[in-house]
């Protein structure tokens, strides 16, 4: 399949790797401490599958791209951000399990909210996947 994006790639594969690695290590060794990390991951896929929509658009606009290309991308994005709910989801479920709790949403906002380690992991993945407005 070839696409019109060029840096985009690279983007996503790295996230998935990282997803993966990630998800493995939660899944495979049922690792509280592991599964925190998925969540900050998460966060920064939502917003980059926005910027990376937001990139296709304009290259829409300007003819570098075509409206069925864009189909194609806006699934492989779409896609991309439903793994990473699954994967948080999932580590969700590993951390409420070592808590003997049963409130997975809950447990994560409680991640997202204050918490020291969540915010260096959502800034080193923002940093390291951070995609370019498009110009």
């Amino acid at each position: 399949m070839i696409f019109c994006v060029e840096n985009d790639n690279g983007i996503r594969n790295s996230m998935l790797y990282t997803l993966n690695a990630s998800g493995f290590e939660v899944a495979g060794f049922s690792n509280p401490a592991a599964a925190e990390t998925v969540e900050p991951l998460e966060q920064v896929i939502d917003a980059l599958k926005e910027q990376l929509r937001t990139n296709h658009i304009f290259r829409m606009q300007e003819g570098k791209c075509t409206a069925q290309i864009g189909f194609v991308w806006s699934d492989v994005l779409s896609n991309l951000e439903r793994v990473s709910d699954h994967c948080s989801n999932i580590a969700g479920c590993v951390i409420d399990t070592a808590e003997h709790n049963l409130n997975v949403h809950k447990s994560l906002r409680e991640i997202r909210r204050g918490n020291e380690k969540y915010n260096e992991l959502f800034s080193e993945y923002l940093k390291k996947y951070t995609v370019s407005e498009y110009v």
